[in-house]
């Protein structure tokens, strides 16, 4: 096709569904690093990992009865977590199918996410708790180390008893993790020493 006669400002949309993958209760979807592996959340409480070069299904995880919120790769994608409305985070291996970390908080989980240099750590974002950073063990034995982090002096408004941070995520090499709060605010925080180092205002809501 001649790309001269093409218009500039029409945007590019697939011609043709190439594959369907036969899951209809996935809630939430995401590609492993390498792209080879697609993990899809479920609201009947089960996480699939998905071989994309075979379109099947590698492993079926489950987490519990309560519905996937979602779910975040680690770097190697040997590891994946789960997090539900139940309030419980559990960190998969999946070259094993067992689980190596399993945490509980008190209300439902907004976000989470893997730090993008180790498996060992994760942040999370519960509704109505402040947000925290999860250290897992290395023998798997030990209870994993949860250090809540104060973002602002209102972490969680006392009145309606829902958390300031309703979205996360950490830079490139995990020195920073990003919060974004209910009221329009973004927080970059030092992941060694959990302060906030700087915050900006984008908009007057979440």
């Amino acid at each position: 096709m001649n790309r001269k006669l093409l218009d500039p400002f029409e945007p590019e949309y697939p011609e043709a569904v190439e594959a369907c993958l036969d899951d209809e209760y996935a809630v939430k979807c995401a590609f492993s690093h390498s792209g080879s592996l697609l993990a899809t959340a479920r609201s009947d409480g089960r996480c699939y990992i998905w071989d994309m070069d075979t379109l099947n299904v590698m492993r079926k995880l489950n987490h519990g009865e309560a519905a996937l919120l979602g779910l975040s790769w680690s770097r190697s994608g040997r590891y994946i977590l789960t997090y539900d409305e139940a309030g419980i985070c559990i960190v998969w291996d999946l070259q094993t199918e067992a689980i190596r970390a399993r945490v509980e908080f008190g209300s439902a989980v907004a976000h989470a996410c893997m730090h993008p240099r180790t498996s060992s750590k994760f942040i999370v974002c519960p509704t109505r708790e402040a947000p925290c950073l999860v250290t897992i063990g290395s023998d798997g034995a030990t209870a994993p180390i949860i250090s809540p982090i104060r973002i602002s002096a209102d972490s969680v408004n006392q009145k309606t008893k829902a958390a300031a941070s309703t979205c996360c995520c950490f830079g490139k090499k995990g020195v920073y993790a990003f919060f974004g709060s209910s009221k329009g605010h973004v927080y970059a925080v030092d992941t060694q020493s959990l302060k906030v180092v700087c915050s900006t205002k984008l908009s007057s809501s979440a």
